[in-house]
């Protein structure tokens, strides 16, 4: 009996450090495709963004679209969609997602636990403002009201908490 404590007590160790090593072995690998990190910074001239969420973390885009109120305001919206990439196998866990609009942080992603569906790389690219129809699966999180004069100056950062 005390030889097989021994003997678990070996092992157990054993898997602890190979755990640890393989750990870091996925915490520490780099992504080579050339998306950046969050936080991002987006303008409405720009195409879709797509970003990690974090150095092993999920592969999003994103787009900052309007949708014309009256003829100088605008509403602002970001649109974002999830992504296959070099580590959703390892289901990463996923941050709290704010955007920073107009000095307001906004959160756009607080359910970290659920099962966002993941679309194709180029969903976003071909959706020119909110009054076009926005595929399933995207996620439209409404920022605010916009001068038509600004909106395409207007800065948006994108960034996470934990």
């Amino acid at each position: 009996m005390k030889e097989e404590v021994e003997m678990l007590k070996k092992e157990n160790t054993q898997l602890k450090e190979a755990t640890i090593l393989l750990k870091d072995h996925v915490h520490y690998a780099r992504v080579n495709d050339g998306h950046p990190l969050l936080p991002i910074h987006i303008t409405e001239k720009d195409w879709a963004l797509h970003f990690y969420t974090s150095a092993c973390g999920r592969h999003m885009s994103a787009r900052k679209v309007a949708e014309n109120l009256t003829e100088y305001v605008s509403d602002c919206y970001i649109l974002l969609a999830f992504h296959g990439g070099n580590f959703h196998k390892f289901k990463p866990k996923l941050p709290k997602i704010f955007a920073k609009f107009k000095g307001e942080d906004i959160p756009i992603i607080e359910d970290t636990e659920a099962t966002y569906e993941e679309l194709h790389y180029a969903v976003l690219h071909s959706i020119k403002s909110c009054e076009y129809h926005i595929p399933a699966g995207v996620i439209k999180i409404k920022l605010g009201p916009i001068d038509i004069f600004q909106k395409h100056r207007t800065l948006v950062t994108v960034y996470a908490k934990q």
